[in-house]
C-alpha cells in the first residue's frame, strides 16, 4: 500500500508539535556529553590528589599535607627542599640563614660531678643551728621541812619569770579546781594572765569559794552540789583560794605572764622548749613554799641546763573568812 507524501508530512508536523517525534540526531549529540560528565571526576582526581587547586586568579596553589610523602617531581622545588631538610625555622631564625651558621652552635657545658655520699653525718651550718628551737631543762631536788631529800619530787612548778617586751594570749583551755571531800583538787594550778578557772562543787553540800588576794579578789557566794562557777584572772602572782564555810580548805593559783612553765613529775625532771633566746630568770616554786630563782642564758639552737633544790611548803595556812573575821559558825 503506498502512502501519500502530503499525509506523511502532516503526521510528522503534528508529532513535532506534540514533542513526541524521535530525533536521531539529538540522541547522537547527547551521548558524548553524558560520557564526558561521567569521566570528568576521574580525570580531575589526580590533580586533587597532588594537592593542586586553581585559585580565583587562575593560578595553581599548593596545599601541603602535614604528613611526609613522595615530593612532587614537577614544579615543587620548595616542597622537595623542605622534606629533604625537615628542620623547622622559627620566628627568631630567618629563612635565608646559611646552613653553616645554623650548625655552628655552642656545645653544652659539662655538668659538674656530684661528690660521693659520705658515711659521716653532715654538720649543721650556723644558720641552721640558729633556726633550731632553744630550750632549758634540768632536775629539781625536793626536800622536806627537815632538810631530807624526798623520793617523790612531783608538784614543783618551774617557769620563766618574765619575757620583757613580749605579750602572750591566755590559755585556750579552761583550767579547773574542784571542791571534793572538803578539799581543792588539784591543790595548785598554774595559768597565764587572762585565763579562766572553773570551780565545780563535787561534794554533797554547799561551798562558798572566795579569795582576798590583791588584784584577784573574788566571791562566788554559796552554790550547791553539781553546780560550777568560774573566775578569770588578770593579774600575775599567787592567788590564795579558800571556802567561806570550811576553814581547812586552801588552794593556790599561780598566774604568769607567759606560757613557758611546766610541772615536775616524780623524778623531778623538767623541760621548757621553744624558748626565745635571751637572758632570763628561771624560777622553781612549790605550793606553800618560797620561790627559788636563778639566772639563765638561752642561746639559739642550744639546750641550757639548770638544777634546783627546793624545800617543800606548808600544807595549811591560817586565814580569815571573806569578811576578814575569824571562822566561828562553820567547822
Amino acid at each position: 500500500m503506498r502512502t501519500h507524501p502530503s499525509s506523511l508530512s502532516v503526521d510528522a508536523g503534528s508529532q513535532r508539535a506534540c514533542g513526541s517525534v524521535p530525533r536521531p540526531g539529538l540522541r547522537a549529540a547527547r551521548a558524548p556529553r553524558l560520557l564526558l560528565g561521567l569521566l570528568l571526576p576521574f580525570a580531575l582526581l589526580p590533580q586533587t590528589a597532588r594537592g593542586q587547586a586553581p585559585g580565583a586568579d587562575g593560578k595553581v596553589k599548593y596545599l601541603y599535607k602535614p604528613v611526609p610523602c613522595t615530593p612532587c617531581p614537577c614544579e615543587c622545588p620548595d616542597t622537595r627542599e623542605r622534606m629533604m631538610n625537615p628542620r623547622q625555622i622559627t620566628a627568631a631564625e630567618p629563612a635565608g640563614r646559611p646552613e653553616a651558621e645554623v650548625e655552628a652552635r655552642p656545645a653544652p657545658s659539662p655538668q659538674p660531678s656530684r661528690p660521693a655520699a659520705s658515711s659521716e653525718s653532715p654538720r649543721e651550718s650556723p644558720s641552721a643551728a640558729s633556726k633550731a628551737p632553744s630550750s632549758v631543762g634540768g632536775t629539781v631536788t625536793l626536800r622536806d621541812r627537815g632538810g631530807k631529800d624526798k623520793a617523790d619530787r612531783s608538784g614543783v612548778i618551774v617557769y620563766i619569770e618574765q619575757l620583757p617586751g613580749k605579750k602572750f594570749a591566755a590559755l585556750k583551755k579552761v583550767r579547773q579546781m574542784a571542791q571534793r571531800d572538803k578539799s581543792f583538787v588539784p591543790g595548785v594550778v598554774a595559768i597565764t594572765r587572762g585565763t579562766t578557772v572553773d570551780f565545780p562543787n563535787e561534794d554533797k553540800f554547799y561551798h562558798n569559794v572566795f579569795s582576798l588576794s590583791e588584784g584577784n579578789a573574788f566571791d562566788l557566794q554559796l552554790y550547791r552540789s553539781g553546780e560550777s562557777k568560774s573566775v578569770t584572772f588578770e593579774k600575775t602572782g599567787v592567788v590564795d583560794v579558800y571556802c567561806n564555810i570550811h576553814p581547812n580548805m586552801w588552794g593556790q593559783i599561780l598566774v604568769l605572764d607567759n606560757p613557758f612553765f611546766t610541772t615536775t613529775g616524780k623524778d623531778g625532771n623538767f623541760e621548757l622548749s621553744k624558748v626565745p633566746p635571751g637572758n632570763y630568770t628561771l624560777v622553781a616554786w612549790v605550793s606553800g613554799g618560797e620561790p627559788v630563782r636563778q639566772p639563765v642564758k638561752i642561746e639559739p639552737g642550744k639546750r641550757t641546763e639548770a638544777a634546783f633544790t627546793v624545800r617543800e611548803g606548808a600544807t595549811s595556812k591560817e586565814h580569815t573568812n571573806k569578811f576578814n573575821q575569824k571562822y566561828e559558825r562553820y567547822k
